[in-house]
């Protein structure tokens, strides 16, 4: 049988860095262009007409 001791500060430490991932993880915000590149990306043997096109005018 083992057994360790562990500091409470250590555990905390833990699952902070495990929610600050997290957190980083559901911050991610996907744009146009960034769907666009992983589109052309993924599908780059696919021969398709590209639906979405980035315009100049798109600012919102």
């Amino acid at each position: 049988m083992t057994i360790r001791t562990i500091t409470w500060r250590a555990i905390t430490d833990a699952c902070e860095e495990r929610l600050r991932k997290q957190r980083e993880r559901l911050s991610y915000a996907s744009d146009q262009t960034r769907s666009i590149e992983y589109a052309q990306r993924v599908h780059a043997d696919a021969d398709v007409v590209p639906l979405l096109a980035t315009r100049e005018d798109d600012s919102a």
